[in-house]
């Protein structure tokens, strides 16, 4: 879905939209890589803001209301709470390994 709208933000020419797809790509990859790599220690690795579900929320209501120019703000939403999901889990896991 993410390569999608990348590549209509790129027929548009909004380049910077571009950009930001492609950190929320990733940082979708690392929320789920984050969580995979704690539960695999052993640790609870399901903490953060934008889980799965909050993803598909925002992309949902950003492609509904793509007509009126939110989902370049949705992308950007998107790709802000991925990675800040990320550096939760990640000081999450931190914290657990320094607790043991």
């Amino acid at each position: 879905m993410l390569a999608a709208i990348a590549f209509i933000f790129a027929r548009h020419a909004h380049d910077v939209f571009v950009v930001v797809t492609v950190g929320a790509v990733a940082g979708s990859f690392l929320v789920s890589y984050t969580r995979a790599r704690a539960e695999a220690l052993g640790l609870r690795g399901d903490v953060g803001i934008g889980s799965r579900a909050e993803r598909v929320v925002v992309i949902t209501a950003g492609l509904v209301l793509a007509p009126w120019g939110v989902l370049p703000w949705a992308i950007v939403a998107l790709t802000i709470t991925a990675w800040i999901t990320v550096a939760q889990r990640v000081a999450s896991v931190r914290s657990q390994l320094l607790a043991r």
